[in-house]
């Protein structure tokens, strides 16, 4: 029979001792062909211990290590501790076999080691490797772990879909460090609600501390809880989680899957405004939920907001269907989910023409716009003022001098209603003048983006309206996006995005402009 140690040991995941930063996961393993190995028999039970021990455990650095003392502790049934007891001297010989160069230790200082061991109740669990046949019935249900102080707890055998919505909370609110796993939320509520699923799983209770008054945090100290999600999500201990982040593939398949993005919609998901949305820093992430929606038949958009982050937005019909699919166990996000309104759609409305009672002299009225602004006029002002002061002529248009010295530097926009008062010292009318100058001015409203903006009804710009669908809140391209995106990034200076007109300026301009009547 063939001899194996902990450097031969094919279930051992890493091929060679490697720093945990370093440690193979199930992302890794299915996407190279070795999902098998996860599995004992019938790819139904977790095989625990590859996954709770790791060759660099082996390691011995100093000879005052206490190598066994880094495993986790399996439990035995008295059945069990009496197959051993009748078996110790050969499971003996292969434990001083298998531990060969990390503890070096004859057959019968082994034989001591077991029988203390079996008065414990407790072996160290890479001694079922040397008990093979009874590997896969020792790991075949849960069963009660120690760490090498006798502190119990107890893990999964089998894939669930609490563990998967877990999961998806920690990947979401989580953070994984050597020998901690934290959660933190805004609500005690939550938290405490995970902790009851990991006393559960785990029967680990943990603690709660607070990080700041309004943010309660669980923190489950067990390096062996943190080892089995690092490898189920690949979410990295001691390292950042957002550069590695992804949707585990060994919850891609239902009912786990919808149980894991649940999880991660109870931390990063909003319910809020009448809308669903997912927020994170990981484009690839976002692309994952995306992709996840989309096999649902729900039609999300991606959306990347100036702050770096990337937004997943769900239309509101796809509410119901919604609801229908991802769980929701955050108390206060039920609440908010709970009172959205379910719809099988918002009103759709389509261009029918531009309003004629917004036009003069064939212009659009600008006035019609509220809080509109208008930059990069400096030197028109500084020429339109002359010889008076700044103080004097800031009197006669109302703005205050120190806002009219910014306005002359392009520091500050100039509210329409202020240009219109300047054009009137000018005997000038505003729109004609506007249309003299769009080449060096743009538009904007509070602190959104300057853009430019069309100051009469043309061709292009109707052919733009009929290729778009008008909602509440939201303007999106609903044909030829590519050609329209391009169109209009090329016409008002603005970033389309996921076939969606976010632009503040812009969607005033087009629903203050544009006749609109409800489509089928």
């Amino acid at each position: 029979m063939l001899t194996i140690n902990w450097r031969t040991d094919p279930q051992l995941f890493d091929s060679k001792p490697v720093t945990k930063t370093s440690w193979l996961n199930a992302n890794e393993l299915i996407a190279t062909g070795r999902k098998k190995g996860l599995f004992l028999g019938d790819n139904r039970l977790l095989n625990l211990f590859p996954i709770l021990v790791r060759r660099s455990d082996f390691v011995r650095r100093t000879n005052r290590d206490r190598i066994l003392a880094r495993f986790p502790y399996l439990g035995l049934t008295q059945k069990e501790r009496t197959i051993v007891q009748e078996n110790i001297l050969l499971i003996a010989e292969k434990a001083r076999d298998y531990f060969y160069r990390s503890y070096n230790q004859k057959i019968l200082a082994w034989k001591q080691l077991l029988d203390n061991y079996l008065e414990r109740g407790f072996v160290p669990l890479p001694l079922i490797r040397c008990m093979e046949k009874f590997q896969k019935i020792m790991l075949s249900r849960e069963r009660q772990f120690e760490s090498a102080r006798g502190d119990p707890f107890t893990m999964p055998v089998k894939l669930t879909q609490e563990l998967a919505y877990l999961s998806g909370v920690i990947q979401g609110d989580g953070n994984l460090q050597r020998y901690t796993l934290s959660v933190v939320d805004y609500s005690l509520d939550h938290i405490q609600q995970l902790r009851q699923r990991f006393q559960r799983l785990f029967g680990q209770e943990g603690r709660i501390q607070y990080k700041t008054p309004n943010s309660p945090e669980l923190l489950i100290a067990n390096k062996w809880v943190v080892r089995f999600f690092s490898f189920l999500t690949g979410q990295p201990i001691d390292k950042p989680k957002y550069p590695s982040l992804q949707e585990p593939l060994i919850f891609h398949q239902e009912p786990f899957r919808s149980s894991y993005w649940g999880g991660v919609m109870d931390a990063d998901g909003s319910y809020k405004g009448n809308s669903v949305t997912f927020t994170t820093t990981s484009k690839g992430y976002a692309n994952n939920f995306f992709q996840f929606l989309k096999e649902k038949e729900i039609d999300g958009t991606i959306i990347e907001r100036e702050d770096g982050t990337y937004q997943v937005y769900l239309p509101h019909k796809y509410l119901k269907q919604y609801k229908g699919i991802v769980v929701c166990y955050h108390p206060e996000k039920f609440q908010e989910l709970a009172k959205l309104k379910i719809g099988t759609s918002r009103e759709k409305k389509g261009f029918k023409g531009f309003k004629e009672e917004a036009l003069i002299n064939g212009y659009f009225n600008f006035r019609l716009m509220n809080g509109l602004h208008i930059v990069g006029l400096g030197a028109y002002v500084q020429c339109w003022r002359g010889k008076n002061t700044k103080k004097a002529y800031a009197k006669s248009v109302g703005i205050a001098p120190t806002t009219l010295a910014a306005i002359e530097t392009n520091t500050n926009a100039l509210a329409i209603e202020t240009l219109e008062k300047a054009l009137n010292r000018e005997q000038r009318a505003l729109m004609p003048f506007l249309a003299s100058c769009l080449g060096s001015i743009r538009f904007r409203k509070g602190r959104t983006r300057p853009i430019k903006l069309a100051v009469q009804p043309n061709s292009q710009l109707r052919t733009i309206a009929q290729g778009l669908a008008f909602y509440k809140n939201i303007i999106r391209i609903e044909r030829n996006e590519a050609d329209l995106s391009k169109q209009l990034e090329e016409k008002f200076a603005v970033t389309i995005k996921g076939g969606k007109i976010t632009h503040k300026v812009l969607r005033d301009y087009f629903k203050t402009f544009c006749k609109l009547t409800k489509k089928g």
